[in-house]
């Protein structure tokens, strides 16, 4: 029976790889000329939401729940670079949900993206059916903006410009504006995208 993945985030990022005075440089936007600003601000996430979705990766600090269907030896952390494993939780044969002790396990973190690695004297416990019978808390993401990589940030600040000298056909729908994926873009965005499953 093949093994079921999803996930999703418990805490998205409480800041930005580029701040907004990055963004009216590159733009060209005088400092001292806010009208922009909370749309600029709004595209800075939404640039960094298609590029994390591009490259599979987490740019700033944030947590996940990984959701699986059952144990296997080793299973892939998504969203690189990890950062931190707060719990493995699972639903045992009576469907009520537990705690695995850490002494099952170990984080390889020298590997991207990191792996949950059973233990060789180890064996993990029987699961109910169910597609989220192993849940993983786990946090992700570059410790800040100074570590998110130059080529990622040079890519977002080429999308920002993008958006930017089109807003007028943007503006009202700027969550779900196509992003225009140059190959000098996807050519930054090449050496940074994480092979996932």
């Amino acid at each position: 029976m093949p093994i079921y993945y999803s996930y999703k985030t418990t805490t998205g990022p409480s800041s930005e790889p580029i701040t907004l005075s990055e963004a009216k440089a590159q733009l060209r936007v005088e400092s001292d000329f806010t009208d922009d600003d909370t749309w600029i601000t709004t595209a800075i996430t939404v640039v960094r939401e298609q590029v994390e979705s591009f490259t599979n990766r987490a740019l700033m600090p944030q947590s996940f729940e990984l959701a699986v269907s059952e144990f296997s030896d080793e299973i892939e952390l998504p969203k690189p670079p990890y950062s931190s494993l707060s719990s493995i939780q699972y639903y045992d044969l009576d469907n009520a949900l537990q705690t695995l002790s850490s002494s099952y396990y170990l984080v390889n973190d020298y590997t991207e993206p990191a792996v949950i690695a059973k233990k060789t004297d180890q064996t993990y416990p029987e699961t109910y059916d169910r597609p989220d019978a192993v849940r993983i808390a786990f946090s992700s993401g570059y410790a800040d903006a100074a570590s998110v990589p130059a080529s990622i940030k040079q890519a977002m600040l080429m999308l920002l410009t993008d958006l930017y000298d089109n807003r007028s056909a943007s503006s009202s729908h700027l969550n779900t504006v196509k992003i225009d994926w140059t190959p000098a873009v996807l050519n930054l965005l090449s050496t940074n995208k994480a092979i996932l499953y």
